[in-house]
């Protein structure tokens, strides 16, 4: 039976819409359920994952310095194939600050066009520290793990994960009977002079409640009254995981609990992040549009495709590719704002018609007003569905499949 419009989709409907994606989609998708490698990963599966990436054959650089066969042999090399074992038991861990996910395990930054910051061919996606891993495999020289999240895997680096003693430990470390969830875009906790260090929160990240504000209790030197308390991820100086109470501010883009689900929220939700950076792969504390799309609906509980193409398989897509312009606007006025969009390589979400032209909302790497040249945008922005996609095709001519969530 369709959700009345207005009304929240219950917590229960959204688990069963998650369990559906990671059964239907599955690992074509990005998704997995990371229990189901606690048997152990073959060789022969492992080698595979290690191996996808070969170097472009089109030049690259490292910002303004062109990369030859030298450079990538060592990068090549430190991801240490010759020593995998017949099968791979994961250790368990959970991330404990921001970090990239790489597809390979070096840090160095690879452009394909010199000077170009806003781009690195190797990231893959941003973690959130309390992101639970499975971790598969070391770097030769010790300072990356190959990780699997539950919606992507790659490199992560080693100082930013908190292994667990086992996978009970780790499940453990999961449960949340009270959870807080960040709603807005990002802020960094106060600073704490007797636990050094910069925490910073994210769109959709999940910490396990320890008390609301209602109950004062002293922390660290202070009473902090009007906050939350809330366990934030750590590595011990061993390498294990651990948990820091920190105080989280009430006047914060924070709530307990998930948010209620309707499109017009999710809508409103993303208004709030319009002129911030395009951050390629979760670069520059930013969000690519996908990313976007993934952390605004984890604020209200679901755990979608981190990539455009993963989107773009959502249950329930209206193909509306061979349509025409007039005809895609037509289908368009019937969705709700916060309706994702889609065509090849980028992820929107509708906001209706303003002043009689079509709008939406995305993190845009680049797009062309109708008079004028393409160009690099790197913004957060509500732009109108008639600008230029580098072909000359609007991005209304480009859009494939209109996807209600759900």
């Amino acid at each position: 039976m369709p959700r009345r419009e207005g009304s929240a989709m219950s917590l229960e409907a959204i688990q069963r819409y998650n369990e559906t994606l990671l059964e239907t989609l599955g690992e074509d998708a990005g998704l997995r359920d990371l229990d189901a490698l606690r048997e152990g990963v073959p060789r022969a599966t492992l080698r595979t994952w290690l191996g996808d990436f070969s170097p472009p054959e089109a030049p690259c650089w490292e910002d303004s310095r062109p990369l030859s066969s030298v450079d990538w042999f060592p990068v090549l090399e430190n991801r240490d194939l010759s020593v995998l074992p017949e099968r791979i038991l994961p250790r368990w861990g959970m991330v404990t600050e921001r970090c990239a996910l790489r597809l390979l395990p070096t840090a160095l930054p690879v452009c394909r066009r010199p000077g170009d910051r806003y781009d690195d061919l190797l990231q893959e996606t941003a973690l959130l520290p309390g992101e639970p891993l499975a971790v598969l495999h070391p770097s030769r020289d010790g300072q990356w793990w190959y990780a699997a999240a539950s919606f992507a895997r790659g490199w992560v680096p080693a100082g930013t994960i908190g292994l667990c003693r086992d996978w009970e430990a780790w499940r453990s470390a999961q449960r949340m009977e009270r959870f807080l969830v960040v709603t807005g875009s990002g802020f960094a906790l106060p600073q704490d002079p007797y636990a050094p260090g910069r925490r910073e929160l994210s769109l959709g990240m999940r910490l396990r409640l320890l008390s609301g504000p209602e109950a004062v209790q002293p922390l660290r030197g202070r009473v902090p009254y009007d906050c939350y308390l809330a366990d934030w991820p750590i590595r011990a100086v061993d390498g294990s995981l651990g948990f820091l109470p920190v105080a989280v501010p009430v006047s914060r883009p924070v709530r307990e609990g998930w948010l209620p689900y309707r499109p017009e929220s999710a809508w409103a939700l993303a208004q709030t992040l319009r002129g911030e950076v395009y951050g390629w792969g979760g670069m520059l504390g930013g969000r690519d549009c996908s990313a976007l799309v993934q952390e605004l609906f984890r604020c209200f509980g679901f755990r979608l495709p981190r990539n455009s193409e993963g989107l773009s398989r959502l249950p329930g897509a209206i193909d509306v590719s061979r349509r025409s312009p007039v005809e895609k606007r037509a289908i368009l006025r019937r969705q709700q704002p916060g309706t994702v969009l889609w065509f090849p390589g980028h992820v929107m979400l509708w906001g209706g018609e303003r002043s009689g032209r079509p709008v939406c909302l995305s993190a845009a790497g680049s797009f062309g007003a109708a008079e004028g040249p393409v160009r690099a945008v790197n913004t957060v922005v509500l732009t109108s569905l008639d600008v230029r996609r580098p072909s000359g095709e609007t991005w209304l001519q480009a859009l494939a499949c209109i996807l209600p969530i759900p």
